[in-house]
């Protein structure tokens, strides 16, 4: 049996699927993070090999080498994907590996090859403005410089909303500073600088946003703000994609863990929205049968697949 795997690695988590020749899935399997920019190259290969290893778990089967395997990551900047390959070919035993950027699957998944921005609210942020003339790239600048709107910018924000409650300088809701207190496990709020200072730290403040969603569905005044910000990050990132690629408006998709909670905030700033309706791996399933010269059974596992 021929089998083919795509890999969606984030700074969070790593998924892998796992499909035959004629474009059925088998099974799927999940990871740690894999952006080895942040997360480092041992615990990226570990969470790829764990993926990897779950899927054919899953999928009843012994391991065995893959005919073809395509990795999104988002470590790789779009069309730089040869660069990191020999990174991913140390984990993944393959007769073929093809990489690029994770925004690369989600448009080939969601816009069949049609204009668009392609936005990822994960961990980070970026966007792409898709269009037969190129691609155009907007943020991405990691947390340091920039991720915007994404989970760890949300972690981040609603930390430091917790900081200005505890010194009284701003308005206490003590709902809000003591739910962001229990995700990190800790009583006090100066607890909360050495419990995101240690290692994973950037993955550590993302957790936080979580939080955010659930204190925001609770009615927090605060942790609503906060959404509103996120949203307008990722509204000002997808019409400038728009705008650099020649195009005043675009359709947007969006994947990435902010997606479903932030989906209906964007609706209000942006003329058309939607999220991903199929995992961002399960297109780089069908992107790596693709590569192999298989399209029929690519189209399959994304029509058929995304209903699993």
């Amino acid at each position: 049996m021929k089998l083919y795997a795509g890999f969606d690695g984030g700074g969070s988590k790593t998924a892998c699927f796992l499909a035959d020749e004629q474009g059925q899935l088998l099974g799927r399997g999940t990871g740690g993070p894999s952006n080895y920019l942040f997360c480092g190259r041992e615990q990226a290969g570990t969470s790829v090999r764990d993926a990897l290893e779950e899927a054919f778990c899953a999928a009843g089967l012994e391991k065995q080498r893959l005919s073809c395997a395509f990795v999104g990551s988002a470590a790789i900047l779009l069309g730089h994907g040869d660069f990191h390959a020999p990174f991913f070919r140390q984990w993944i035993d393959t007769e073929q590996l093809f990489c690029d950027s994770d925004i690369l699957p989600v448009w080939f998944g969601g816009a069949k090859g049609a204009e668009a921005v392609v936005a990822i609210a994960g961990t980070g942020s970026i966007a792409y403005g898709c269009t037969n003339e190129g691609f155009f790239r907007v943020g991405g600048w990691g947390p340091l410089l920039g991720d915007e709107g994404s989970g760890y910018d949300l972690g981040r924000r609603a930390l430091q909303t917790a900081a200005r409650m505890a010194d009284g300088r701003m308005a206490a809701e003590p709902a809000f500073l003591q739910a962001v207190l229990d995700t990190y496990a800790v009583e006090t709020p100066h607890e909360l600088i050495s419990a995101v200072k240690e290692e994973d730290s950037r993955q550590k403040i993302a957790a936080c946003a979580k939080t955010v969603f659930h204190l925001a569905e609770a009615g927090s005044q605060a942790a609503d703000k906060l959404l509103e910000e996120a949203a307008a990050e990722l509204s000002l990132l997808c019409r400038t994609a728009a705008k650099k690629a020649g195009r005043e408006v675009l359709p947007v998709i969006l994947t990435g863990g902010l997606s479903a909670g932030i989906l209906t905030k964007l609706k209000k700033r942006l003329t058309s929205v939607m999220t991903l309706q199929m995992h961002p791996g399960l297109a780089c399933a069908a992107l790596a049968l693709e590569k192999a010269g298989l399209q029929q059974a690519a189209q399959r596992l994304l029509e058929e697949g995304s209903i699993c």
